[in-house]
């Protein structure tokens, strides 16, 4: 995805319907494979986390825009811990 991420998570919560999906397909280095980390960062956005499936060097997570807001949209996510 990039450095801005977050624009990308942000764009696509505003595009898709309720109950669209949103799939990744990240390299595991970028966004690890913490479903635990990744089901709280994207439902900051929005999403319920649907599965996190790791395979070889990636991770493919698959989430659900939920009917429920986006906490803050404006802040920086990081997706993988530091």
């Amino acid at each position: 995805m990039g450095k801005n991420h977050a624009d990308y998570v942000r764009e696509t919560h505003r595009i898709l319907p309720v109950e669209g999906h949103l799939w990744l397909c990240e390299p595991t280095s970028s966004i690890g494979s913490d479903e635990a980390r990744l089901r709280d960062v994207l439902s900051g956005f929005g999403f319920d986390l649907y599965r996190v499936q790791v395979e070889g060097q990636f991770t493919f997570a698959r989430a659900v825009k939920s009917d429920s807001a986006p906490r803050d949209v404006t802040a920086p996510i990081k997706l993988r811990a530091q």
